[in-house]
């Protein structure tokens, strides 16, 4: 049994909610699933995007003051 996820309200662009709903109708569930499942994997492709680059700019010497 998963722990529940934190409770979250947002709002999109009526042209999102459009594209949401047409996915959602698609793979015949909730749009909130979808919503969430789309903003994990983007937001965690955003982080691990970011982490590249600081281990690209550590290994080419820029760095703070601390190494970090």
């Amino acid at each position: 049994m998963s722990l529940p996820k934190p409770d979250l309200h947002l709002r999109i662009s009526a042209e999102a909610d459009v594209a949401l709903t047409l996915i959602a109708e698609y793979e015949d569930k909730p749009k909130a699933e979808i919503a969430g499942q789309l903003l994990d994997t983007a937001l965690l492709g955003h982080v691990y995007g970011i982490k590249l680059i600081l281990r690209k700019a550590k290994r080419l010497g820029f760095a703070g003051n601390e190494g970090e």
